[in-house]
């Protein structure tokens, strides 16, 4: 289950950012996980609260945001949304596709003092 070594990472990047800037408590942490990034957000956000406990985030409010996934055509070069990595476009059918949003995991917003 790689959602307990994602949230660990997510702990550390913020420790960091903590050290480097001074702060000692977390009030908000916004995270985007893309729908097509292979977190299963459910057990990355049960491994977050579970490991923030030990740490600066003890009462932090954790908001995750799940954008769609978006593909650009390498034929016909039509933009259009995703809910499956594996989909072909809805223009021309082809599988020639470039996903250009919905894998991203990335901290958004983080509310500290």
């Amino acid at each position: 289950m790689h959602e307990i070594s994602l949230a660990q990472e997510v702990l550390t990047i913020v420790q960091n950012a903590a050290i480097r800037d001074n702060f000692t408590k977390v009030h908000k942490l916004t995270i985007e996980i893309g729908r097509l990034s292979c977190v299963e957000v459910d057990a990355f956000l049960f491994a977050l609260e579970n490991q923030k406990l030990e740490s600066l985030m003890v009462n932090t409010k954790i908001t995750i945001t799940q954008p769609e996934g978006v593909a650009n055509c390498k034929l016909c070069n039509s933009e259009f949304k995703l809910t499956d990595r594996w989909d072909s476009c809805p223009e021309c059918k082809s599988n020639q596709i470039t996903i250009t949003e919905g894998e991203q995991l990335k901290i958004i917003d983080l509310i500290v003092s």
